[in-house]
């Protein structure tokens, strides 16, 4: 039972990885778009910025409350700045974290297998992961920072594909245990 669920683990958080690939590089629709000066907007942005965080224009009130006034007028800018250099960066260190993630939710999504008999429930709990994570990732974006369209679908969809074919295959994989798992 245990290697199944590992095995199960292992491909379920290999197909979510292969599928944020194909998502970001080869569909089009994680495409931010580009300042028209790009060069002047990075030099704006290093003048106006001490350190790497998120950064609003227009920012809050000093009370803390949003202003309401400047917001509506616009522009509206909601964005994650690193305003310095960063030495050495390579897309592993960041693969390697992202597969990381994808092994501990792929072994809580097979955890959460085990417990079903039917395959059909296995690929609905699959597909209910992944919508949970997809709406908790995109519709307080799009309610609040005015998230695009295409970045709103694709953030919902991202998860809820991820995870639903991930079930596919975990799903033939994970068998009920004759035990319940985690008891005495």
């Amino acid at each position: 039972m245990k290697k199944r669920i590992l095995i199960a683990t292992l491909g379920g958080a290999l197909i979510a990885f292969i599928w944020g690939f194909v998502s970001w590089s080869v569909l089009p629709w994680h495409t931010p778009k580009a300042f028209n000066n790009n060069k002047e907007i990075a030099k704006v942005i290093q003048e106006n910025v001490d350190d790497h965080g998120m950064y609003m224009v227009p920012p809050h009130k000093e009370d803390g409350q949003p202003n309401v006034d400047a917001i509506t007028e616009g522009p509206f800018v909601y964005a994650i700045v690193r305003p310095g250099k960063l030495e050495g960066w390579d897309m592993l260190k960041p693969m390697a974290l992202n597969f990381g993630v994808n092994l501990f939710l792929a072994l809580t999504l097979a955890i959460i297998m085990a417990r079903r008999s039917h395959y059909t429930s296995k690929l609905m709990v699959g597909f209910l992961f992944g919508l949970f994570a997809g709406i908790t990732a995109s519709l307080p974006l799009a309610i609040w920072m005015e998230l695009p369209t295409l970045e709103t679908t694709a953030r919902l969809c991202d998860p809820v594909i991820s995870w639903t074919l991930a079930a596919i295959v975990m799903g033939t994989l994970v068998k009920k245990p004759k035990r319940r798992i985690f008891s005495s």
